[in-house]
């Protein structure tokens, strides 16, 4: 269902945006500048990994919704084709448009969309288009800008080097430079293919390399040897600083009777070009290379060791970045103050003290959703997160990075080691920080642990498919291959998720599979075709052999922006596990026939499985929906488990303000009959009128409808015993 803003112009591009497309429509904005940006779609994995990161920079970005009202005008770049429009596409066919501007780079061809301004050029990237338009009307590019637009030229010409390549191409990408581009940072969300020589290179040396600290800094140093010359070491080096995400990386690999020394730094402060100078190496400060011959690999290794100890001075620290004083609130502050203190200040977010030490973090999400069920009278220590991640004065830049990307938070607060609160970092400051060359910078190429094709967990690629293979029945096996291959085929991918998953790793799995596909209808119907069952509403039921049932269906995410009505769109499969109960629930499988049985874990199930911990996704977890407080219970007690400590604080405080009398009771019966079928009523009853639960269900369903539970739960007792 569309938004409620009004607005008139559009900007999009096609779906599952590329760089290409995310840079074209930037630029388009500084052409059009009344104009909103909205993703058509999804965006592929490198531009999510850099929008993690640059949110703020960019925004606003409309991720969602659509307008209202009639749209005068949509720029479309980098894409001719209605079909790549995706959410886009209805308001071009319903004429819904009055003005349509095409801006792209692709040959035209007959089905392409009817214009009514029209700029295509058989340049390498539509950015290019843009930036000569930018030029030529003497509007200035900032360094951001620039780095971005620099993104999209080089990703859709393999960084100069394709065949589509034209001398345009290299031109814009020199005015680019001329206005400030780092391609440093370019070169970090970049990507490309090796031979089989090179990944087997690869693999040897990620084998043998060990990460080392130097003055703070992390570096990784592998060493191999291979009979003969390899092409493409630096390719091969340029991958490793992907992986391995230190500061700088050295390889020494001894091909024949030399040894080729490749290094690549993301900070100033260890410059490679210096370090192998010792070998008369060359290459500038990020990238280098030197050639020995007639060497020692073991002797190499142990002097480049001893130059980086001498030569390598510390980076800035967070005690130098971080912003101070800092504006905190108390436990009691309401969270009505907190929200009007942020728009005051201008904050997201506020760490709440009590005593002079920090104990929990507020943020305007947290504020938005207590506004949304009338809680906003509430204290902020009700609500607030307690596991606050920290670092301390000491931390290093690229530490304080690596965490801002992996929790997804925006601001990291430093404290000293009695847990003062002396200063916070934000994203800005370390944006400040990468971008204005005021301090020798390390940084990381940013990952969000987020897009299901590249997720690690625990830093490596986690493959189940033996445990798949050793758990399930063979024709259960073949059904997911088979699922596995036909979505390959279809360019769409398919997942294993929801409790199957958890009990399969629990060695206990169940006979309900629970499938979700990134992907459209079409797809759900070619399924209904090839096991010859019927399509519902976007869901595909499977009833299997032995008593196994499949049910397949899209990724959506839903969510009320008023009481009554709701409003659903295609997402991806992280938002869509993100409306899960716990943690433990959002555990996936990957089915696609490339990478059939790898493990994703978005929000740290595995590790909340492995310790036995109920915890749930967000503090608002038991305010939108108060059946979880019952779930959670019976998560206790059937599975053996432990309630997470705030997610525990959270379940009281929900309990306190008597949340579950919003259930209806056929929800609340419907809940109750589950705990009874798990065979631990009682136990979960018991635990219940411990946390003060049992007036709340009592006054929900009757004493009646309970008594009668409890006495057939005692009645089924007596007969396990007596069996």
């Amino acid at each position: 269902m569309r938004g409620e803003e009004r607005f008139v112009e559009l900007i999009t591009s096609h779906v599952n945006t590329d760089f290409d497309g995310f840079a074209s429509m930037i630029a388009a904005r500084k052409l059009y500048p009344g104009a909103e940006i909205i993703l058509s779609g999804q965006v592929q994995p490198n531009v999510r990994n850099y929008m993690s990161l640059y949110r703020d920079v960019w925004f606003p970005v409309r991720f969602s919704g659509l307008p209202s009202t009639k749209v005068h005008r949509l720029i479309v770049v980098d894409t001719a084709k209605p079909a790549r429009l995706g959410k886009i596409r209805p308001l071009v066919e319903d004429g819904e448009v009055e003005e349509v501007h095409l801006f792209d780079h692709h040959p035209p061809a007959p089905d392409d969309l009817s214009a009514t301004y029209r700029v295509v050029e058989p340049l390498g990237a539509t950015t290019t288009i843009l930036v000569e338009i930018l030029r030529s009307r003497r509007i200035p590019i900032d360094h951001l800008e620039a780095t971005l637009f620099c993104l999209g030229i080089y990703e859709d010409t393999g960084c100069l080097t394709f065949s589509s390549t034209t001398v345009r191409d290299v031109e814009a990408v020199a005015h680019l430079l001329r206005c400030g581009a780092d391609l440093g940072i370019v070169s970090s969300y970049l990507h490309w293919s090796l031979s089989p020589e090179q990944r087997s290179l690869l693999k040897k040396l990620l084998d043998t390399g060990q990460v080392i600290d130097v003055q703070g800094l992390q570096v990784f140093l592998a060493k191999a040897s291979v009979p003969h010359y390899v092409r493409g070491l630096d390719l091969i080096a340029h991958r490793v600083t992907e992986i391995v995400n230190s500061d700088a990386i050295f390889l020494l690999v001894q091909m024949g009777t030399r040894i080729y020394l490749t290094s690549r730094s993301r900070t100033e402060t260890i410059r490679v070009n210096e370090v192998l100078r010792n070998w008369q190496g060359g290459g500038h400060y990020r990238a280098a290379a030197a050639v020995v011959k007639n060497g020692d690999l073991e002797e190499v290794e142990e002097k480049l060791l001893e130059i980086l100890r001498k030569q390598v001075k510390s980076g800035p620290v967070a005690r130098e970045i971080m912003s101070t004083p800092v504006k905190t609130v108390s436990p009691d502050t309401t969270l009505k103050e907190a929200g009007q203190i942020m728009l005051r200040y201008g904050h997201s977010g506020l760490p709440v003290v009590e005593n002079e030490v920090l104990v929990g973090i507020i943020s305007r999400r947290d504020i938005d959703k207590a506004r949304q069920h009338s809680l906003t009278h509430a204290p902020v220590k009700g609500y607030m997160s307690r596991n606050v991640v920290t670092v301390t004065p000491e931390a290093s830049l690229a530490e304080i990075q690596k965490l801002l990307v992996k929790y997804d938070i925006g601001r990291l607060p430093v404290v000293d080691a009695c847990g003062h609160l002396v200063g916070i970092v934000s994203r800005s400051d370390v944006l400040n920080v990468l971008h204005s060359g005021k301090y020798p910078h390390p940084y990381h190429h940013l990952y969000v642990s987020g897009d299901a094709t590249d997720q690690v967990i625990l830093g490596k690629n986690w493959d189940i498919s033996g445990l798949l293979e050793r758990r399930l029945p063979g024709f259960l096996l073949e059904v997911l291959h088979k699922v596995g291959v036909a979505a390959e085929k279809a360019s769409t991918t398919v997942y294993l998720v929801g409790d199957f998953v958890r009990d399969l790793l629990r060695g206990q799995p169940g006979k309900e599979l629970e499938l979700i596909v990134e992907g459209d209808r079409g797809f759900l119907e070619d399924l209904g075709e090839l096991f010859s069952q019927p399509v519902g509403e976007g869901l595909l039921f499977l009833s299997l052999s032995d008593g196994y049932v499949s049910k397949i269906r899209i990724a959506s995410s839903e969510f009320s922006e008023y009481p009554s009505r709701r409003n659903q769109e295609r997402v991806a499969l992280r938002d869509e596990l993100y409306k899960r109960d716990f943690t433990v629930d959002t555990l996936a499988v990957h089915l696609n026939a490339s990478c059939f049985g790898r493990l994703l874990d978005f929000f740290g199930g595995q590790g909340d499985l492995l310790k036995g911990l109920v915890r749930v996704l967000h503090n608002f977890s038991f305010v939108e929906d108060p059946l979880r407080i019952l779930k959670a219970i019976r998560y206790e007690q059937v599975l053996g488990y432990r309630l997470e400590k705030q997610t525990k604080i959270l379940l009281e405080n929900a309990i306190k303000e008597k949340l579950l009398l919003g259930v209806s009771r056929e929800h609340l019966m419907d809940e109750l009959e589950i705990c009874f079928q798990k065979g631990k009523f009682k136990e979960i009853w018991k635990r219940s009128a411990e946390l003060q639960l049992d007036e709340q269900i009592a006054e929900i369903v009757g004493r009646e409808r309970l008594t009668e539970l409890l006495q057939k739960a005692e009645v089924l007792e007596r007969e396990d015993c007596s069996a």
